[in-house]
Formats: C-alpha cells, sequence, structure tokens
C-alpha cells in the first residue's frame, strides 16, 4: 500500500473528481503529487537499513542498494542529508525500473537455465514462445504492473487460449519467477503475484479420449505380436524385439531404449536411467540445436528406478536380442543398438510400431499406448493395486489409475507371468 498523509489524499481524490480539463500548473501539480507518494513508497520499501556515520565530525547518511557487480550483491552510498540520500536511493530505483516484463522474464530466463534439467528449460522456453510476446504487459516497465493487470491478463488468456490445467501452470510458473525475480534483484518492491487469486472455472476440461486411441486392444495386441514373430526374416535391427519386450514390461519407451545389459540380474530387470530429449539454446536464449538425444543416469521421477521381474516371455525375447547382436557383431553396453553399435534413441522404436500397424491394418499407436495397456492389464487382474504402482514407476497411485483403461484384458501371459512375480 502507498502511505500517504490525508492531506495529500485529499489533494489528489480533489484533482481527479474535479471533472475538469487540467491545465499545465495542474498537470504538473499532479505529477509532482504522485512523484513524491512513488518517493515514499520506495523509502519505506528500502531493505537496507539507514545509517548515521562520523567522517570528519561530521555526520553522514549512508546505506546501501542493490548492485549485481559486487562481490555481495550491494553497493554503498552515502551523502550529507538524509533527503539527499533518500534522492539517491529513489533515482537508483528509477534507473533500474525501467526493465519491461519481456525483459526481466529473459534475465530470468538466463539466469534459470543452469538451475533445471535441459528438457525442463525447453518446456519455459516453449511456454515462454507461446504466450509472453503476446502478453498485455510483456513491453511494459514491470514496476508499473499491477495484480489487477496480472488477473485480468490471466482470466482472459484461459477462455482466448482455451488453457487447459496444465498449460494455466505452465504460464503461472513464468509469471511468479519472473516477479519473484524482480523482486530479488530490487526491480519491484512487491509482487502482484502474491496472494493473487484467479477464477479456473473456465478452464479447458480434458478430452476423454476413445478406447482405440487409449490403449492397444487384446486383438490388437495378438495381430502385432504375431506378425512380428513371424516377420523375424525381414528384421533390420532389434526395434521389432524393443516393441514384444515393451508389451512384457510395459515401460516408458526413454526407460526401454537406455536399457543395459548390466541391468539384468537374477530374473530381474534394473531400471535406472532414461533416454531425454531436448533443444540448446545459447546465452542470449537462441536455439542452437533441436532434438538432443541423451541418456541421462536418472528416471523421470524418483519413483521411476525399480527393478522388475522378467517373465518367461521376456527372458525369451532378450535372449533373441543377445543371439542378433552376436550374429551381427554389434557389442555394445546397450541393449538396443544399430549397425553402427549406437543405442537408438526413441524415435526408431515408434516409426517401427507405426509401420506393424500399418501392416496389420490398425489405427496407429505410439509406444506410449503400449505401457498404458500393461498397466490396464495388471489393474483389471491383479488385486495389489499399489504393487501395480511400483511396476510403473509412478510417484503416486492415482497416476497410475489414470492411465488405465478397464477390462482391457482377461486372459494373458503377462498377467500370469506378472502375478507370479509381484
Amino acid at each position: 500500500m502507498i502511505s500517504i498523509t490525508e492531506l495529500e489524499k485529499n489533494e489528489l481524490l480533489k484533482i481527479l473528481e474535479s471533472g475538469v480539463t487540467l491545465g499545465a500548473d495542474e498537470k504538473q501539480e499532479l505529477a509532482d503529487l504522485v512523484e513524491k507518494m512513488n518517493k515514499r513508497k520506495v523509502i519505506e520499501n528500502h531493505p537496507y537499513a539507514i545509517s548515521v556515520i562520523q567522517i570528519d565530525g561530521k555526520p553522514y547518511y549512508t546505506t546501501y542498494v542493490a548492485d549485481d557487480s559486487k562481490k555481495d550483491g550491494r553497493r554503498k552510498i552515502s551523502a550529507q542529508k538524509r533527503e539527499h540520500l533518500e534522492n539517491k536511493i529513489y533515482e537508483d530505483y528509477k534507473q533500474k525500473t525501467t526493465l519491461t516484463f519481456d525483459m526481466v522474464c529473459k534475465e530470468w530466463l538466463k539466469a534459470h537455465k543452469s538451475e533445471v534439467k535441459p528438457q525442463s528449460f525447453q518446456r519455459l522456453m516453449t511456454d515462454y514462445n507461446r504466450f509472453i510476446p503476446k502478453c498485455s504487459f510483456a513491453k511494459k516497465p514491470i514496476k508499473s504492473i499491477e495484480a489487477l493487470q496480472v488477473r485480468e491478463y490471466l482470466q482472459k488468456t484461459i477462455i482466448d487460449e482455451k488453457l487447459s490445467e496444465q498449460a494455466y501452470k505452465n504460464l503461472k510458473t513464468i509469471l511468479r519467477g519472473t516477479f519473484a525475480h524482480a523482486v530479488e534483484h530490487k526491480y519491484i518492491l512487491t509482487n502482484p503475484m502474491r496472494d493473487l487469486t484467479v477464477s479456473t472455472v473456465n478452464l479447458a476440461k480434458p478430452k476423454k479420449k476413445a478406447r482405440e486411441e487409449v490403449v492397444f486392444t487384446i486383438k490388437e495386441r495378438d495381430l502385432l505380436r504375431n506378425y512380428i514373430t513371424k516377420d523375424s526374416e525381414n528384421y533390420t535391427d532389434t526395434a521389432p524385439y524393443a516393441i514384444l519386450l515393451s508389451f512384457q514390461l510395459g515401460l516408458r519407451v526413454g526407460e526401454l531404449v537406455a536399457l543395459k545389459w548390466s541391468d539384468i540380474s537374477k530374473g530381474t530387470i534394473h531400471i535406472q536411467r532414461q533416454e531425454v530429449i531436448y533443444d540448446v539454446y545459447d546465452d542470449d536464449l537462441n536455439k542452437t540445436k533441436s532434438s538432443v538425444h541423451e541418456i541421462v543416469e536418472y528416471t523421470k521421477t524418483q519413483a521411476g528406478e525399480r527393478i522388475l521381474p522378467l517373465t518367461p516371455e521376456a527372458k525369451r525375447i532378450l535372449d533373441k536380442i543377445k543371439e542378433w547382436n552376436t550374429t551381427h557383431k554389434l557389442k555394445s553396453d546397450f541393449i538396443f543398438v544399430n549397425a553402427s553399435n549406437h543405442n537408438f534413441n526413441r524415435q526408431r522404436i515408434n516409426t517401427c510400431l507405426y509401420s506393424y500397424c500399418e501392416k496389420v491394418d490398425i489405427i496407429k499407436k505410439s509406444s506410449h499406448k503400449i505401457r498404458r495397456s500393461v498397466i490396464s492389464s495388471l489393474l483389471d487382474n491383479l488385486a495389489n493395486k499399489k504393487a501395480v504402482q511400483e511396476f510403473a514407476g509412478h510417484e503416486n497411485i492415482e497416476t497410475t489409475f489414470n492411465s488405465y483403461y478397464k477390462n482391457i484384458s482377461d486372459d494373458d501371459d503377462l498377467i500370469t507371468g506378472m502375478c507370479a512375480c509381484l
């Protein structure tokens, strides 16, 4: 809140409510009053104490202002009179707060880049490009943006962009990060996002997909498995085996292509890494590389690291992969490798799967739908739902249930195998 005296408040109201055209003197009077109020607000919220020291027997008023060029992030200023020191504080504030919201947002992104995983930063950049360039206050000085403007922008964007709950959260992440950065660097004194409430009744409701879009049915699964098995003479690599193994393990495709032979031990397989895909940005936030595929030594979530039992069929498929690699003189720590001995990425798996979907004349579905199918089958047939959650590598049971489609499978060798192991 701006702290002004009742006299100042009355003077301002009198001018604003007069209803007459303001002359040059009145305009100047109004500008001076607003400036006085703004200065008082800055001084009241100045984060550093004002002290009095003696220099050559004379009193000097001293304090600090934020300065990122200094080692401790602040710079000392002083003046013989308190009024002069307050003027210095206010001028420093005005100089810093000519920054627009977009400028501060980019500054925050640059600072944040080294603090998050590359794929997380890519999501931030995607959301930045989607929302910020056309944000109503993107080019406005960040110091002038108030909570009402932010609320109006968010409510309008929810409707105009038909935002989902997740997209709305992503947008708020950018706004909150930018304003928090501005407060931290003393560009603004208060965060307009603090205690801000926005109605979310107009958020787009998620569309429920049809069964054939969500999972592979029993018939589709059997068609694929039978065709792929009989097509072994036409294999050019082990991607078809990856599809078959996926129907047994229900892994995320990024986990599947990151598997190593050393992960297998005593009838189990250790899921402990994944492939990530991200774009690379330079220090000026320009994209330099697109679609970098990288194997990292961590899983999507903490719960993602898990040890899964191998069904008899999974063991048979792994033996076939080892036989293929040996026959073609492929040597790698990774289970799935191409003719050049390089592990192939998730795109190779999906390309292969789409091709087989066409061959057996079913709707094209990604490898993720195999995962959903496996989880669905287990949920339908296993009483221990907690065990299914752990098998899926989900952090909570709600995620697991959101992944399943009821009664997809009644009798299945996967179920038989898993029931014996889980």
